[in-house]
């Protein structure tokens, strides 16, 4: 199947829309449900409008940049755009107009992409709203949570509003939302994107990567900005890891999908690796930077961060230097043991998250270790990961399932996702939706 962004693209080559009325949609939709769901916290109207005339100029002269010329995508609000204030979900970030575009901006300006808009996110990405932002509402049902931290840019998408957004992900927080979004997510190797003009959160396991509909788009996405083709690989060698923590809904879906595959893959044995372990050195090292990033700022805007937040990046201060040099160890040997436990294996599958979205009230007590149990090691390795749509449960809520392979892999991994999400079937849109023509 076919995904928005190449079927956009033909189109706009085919002169049947131009890139102005698709992206007028696109913001009149960013403006209205995307307000409802509080997925962004700018709506970028007079700036997108020009890109959308340059990109229709392109198309008219036969000379577009890529495939993603005229493609409306977001940016989380992590991220400097020129000409507007980065939030970071927060009070305590200075308000003044940014003079520069981060790296991944400057990228998709340059294939042509049109950036319509800034989305809401955890606070510094550091896992908890800041209540005087609230966070973005889960277009399956609002009252859901949709996960963290890149919550607005999920939100977003799986809401139809944009076909691409880009997140970050420092121990789940793109895969995460878009398994409770029922969109597909793709952390990259790390450092397959440059993270300057990012606001940092932990800058050793910090990684730039998206959220799409469908792992086609996501497949768009990465080769637009000069990824290579994605190479599909024939009868790729499969581990499937249960944690033993999954719920019945979200293990059923699991087990469903990987029936999908049967006959396609060599299947290998689950191996035995220490996931516990591993997420607590993920988020020592992330605590211990965060703080580091943030000491200054905490002592001069105190107030203007939330309590939630400044309890989370005061812990980092009681964590010793040599707990941290401990915790950094603790992953080169953990880098070491998942290169031995995979050595015959492509790809590993699991569940994205053990559980389906909770209602928002329950995920703001939510400790940080039970959210990254499932994602975290693949942050703290820098492994390339895909979360794709599993299924819907009884109650009507997205599970995602996780694709994750080998260091500079990703043009594999984005492949057999795609195979995977086409094996399982389209996935139906959720009852708050855009109705635009993607």
């Amino acid at each position: 199947m076919s995904g928005a962004i190449r079927t956009l693209h033909q189109r706009y080559l085919d002169q049947e829309t131009s890139s102005v009325e698709v992206v007028a949609k696109h913001l009149a939709a960013a403006e209205a449900l995307g307000r409802e769901l509080n997925a962004f916290t700018a709506v970028l109207r007079e700036q997108a409008l020009a890109e959308a005339d340059a990109s229709l100029a392109r198309y008219r002269a036969g000379r577009p940049l890529s495939e993603l010329d005229g493609v409306p995508v977001s940016i989380k609000d992590l991220m400097h755009v020129k000409g507007t204030v980065t939030s970071a979900g927060s009070l305590a970030y200075p308000r003044t107009r940014q003079t520069r575009d981060a790296d991944m901006v400057k990228k998709l300006r340059r294939a042509g992409a049109v950036i319509f808009g800034k989305t809401n996110l955890l606070e510094f990405a550091f896992g908890l709203v800041h209540p005087e932002i609230g966070p973005a509402h889960n277009p399956w049902d609002p009252r859901l949570t949709i996960g963290g931290s890149s919550s607005g840019a999920a939100a977003a998408v799986a809401a139809g509003i944009g076909l691409g957004a880009v997140g970050t992900d420092t121990a789940g927080s793109i895969r995460n939302p878009a398994a409770f979004g029922g969109v597909a997510g793709y952390k990259p190797t790390w450092g397959h994107y440059s993270a300057e003009g990012l606001i940092p959160l932990s800058p050793s396991l910090d990684h730039l990567g998206w959220l799409a509909r469908t792992a086609d788009d996501l497949v768009s996405l990465f080769e637009g900005l000069g990824g290579r083709a994605p190479v599909d690989q024939d009868r790729p060698r499969v581990a499937v890891i249960d944690l033993g923590r999954t719920a019945s809904d979200v293990d059923e879906l699991t087990q469903k999908a990987i029936r999908k595959i049967e006959g396609q893959v060599e299947f290998r044995d689950p191996f035995d690796y220490d996931w516990v372990l591993s997420n607590a050195a993920a988020i020592a090292i992330i605590t211990v930077e965060a703080y580091g990033v943030h000491q200054t700022l905490l002592k001069e805007r105190w107030s203007e961060y939330s309590a939630g937040t400044r309890v989370r990046l005061l812990a980092g201060a009681g964590i010793t230097a040599a707990d941290y040099l401990r915790a950094r160890q603790i992953r080169e040997a953990l880098r070491r043991e998942w290169s031995r436990l995979t050595r015959d294996i492509d790809f590993v599958l699991m569940p994205t998250m053990p559980a389906v979205a909770p209602l928002e009230e329950v995920a703001l007590v939510e400790d940080l270790s039970d959210a990254t149990l499932y994602t975290s090691t693949f942050a703290l390795l820098g492994l390339p990961a895909v979360s794709v749509p599993s299924g819907l449960n009884s109650e009507g809520r997205p599970a995602g399932i996780q694709i994750v392979g080998r260091p500079a892999q990703d043009a594999e991994v984005l492949a057999f996702a795609a195979r995977l999400e086409q094996l399982i079937g389209p996935f139906p849109k959720p009852p708050h939706y855009a109705g635009l023509y993607d």
